[in-house]
């Protein structure tokens, strides 16, 4: 997960790229930039091409104004995928990566472009139901309110929160990628045609397993749900078990 993608500002080229059986495209979460699936990527087979998504306004991308609604991701990011991902291909997201993977998926289907063969969500409410419950947006919050969140949610090491010129820098995706999240409206839509795995944490505060569940009505094809050890980013904590289950839907080069 390298250089820029051919013809693509959206998707950051794999490091492996020989006898590809199966392609796994990583959105990550709010605030996320693609080195947060390299250690998965590791993990994985060494057939299986990993394309992380680079979202505007962080690393490479980080003179482009943050977008500020999933209408700013989801057309450009589906037309990349389709100009640069070559069918089979599964999507997985985390976090708000899970929305974003969602709808890139139903604008695939809806455009007749090849969709991802399995959609992966982790640590997401399925999209039919409420963000944070009942809590306030997260976007409005001052900077030390959410900061203090972002500790609680265990997204980011201590000394990279007590680092105010580092915050300085990387709030502004943050702020945008929520206010993207809790802007968002579901649409009813008929049940994807592909199979759906989904991860929660065991104790993750924000995300309720049984939100992560409800993602079966969102399937016309099998669901399964994988309830690993740890909280809102176990996939920091339990990347093992993690990979070992993605590797697993993955290793027919994917139904």
């Amino acid at each position: 997960m390298g250089s820029e993608a051919p013809g693509s500002l959206w998707l950051a080229a794999p490091m492996r790229a020989a006898n590809v059986r199966a392609r796994l495209i990583a959105v990550p979460s709010a605030g996320g930039t693609p080195s947060m699936y390299r250690s998965l990527a590791d993990r994985l087979a060494p057939d299986v091409e990993v394309w992380a998504v680079q979202l505007p306004g962080r690393e490479r991308r980080f003179g482009e104004p943050v977008p500020e609604s999933l209408a700013e991701i989801v057309p450009a990011l589906a037309t990349a995928i389709g100009d640069t991902i070559e069918p089979p291909f599964a999507i997985l997201g985390h976090s708000m990566g899970a929305l974003i993977a969602y709808e890139v998926a139903r604008r695939l289907c809806d455009l007749g472009e090849p969709p991802p063969q399995r959609l992966l969500v982790s640590a997401f409410p399925a999209p039919h139901l409420p963000l944070w419950s009942a809590q306030a947006p997260r976007h409005t919050l001052p900077d030390e309110e959410l900061l203090r969140w972002l500790a609680a949610a265990g997204g980011m090491p201590a000394e990279a929160l007590a680092d105010r010129e580092l915050m300085a820098l990387l709030l502004p995706s943050i702020r945008g990628d929520l206010r993207a999240c809790e802007s968002y409206a579901y649409r009813p839509a008929p049940p994807l045609p592909m199979p759906v795995t989904a991860f929660a944490g065991s104790d993750d505060a924000l995300v309720p397993v049984e939100h992560v569940a409800a993602w079966d009505r969102h399937t016309d094809g099998d669901f399964d749900l994988n309830v690993l050890p740890g909280g809102h980013f176990y996939l920091h904590t339990a990347e093992h078990a993690l990979a070992s289950r993605v590797r697993d839907v993955l290793a027919p080069g994917i139904p």
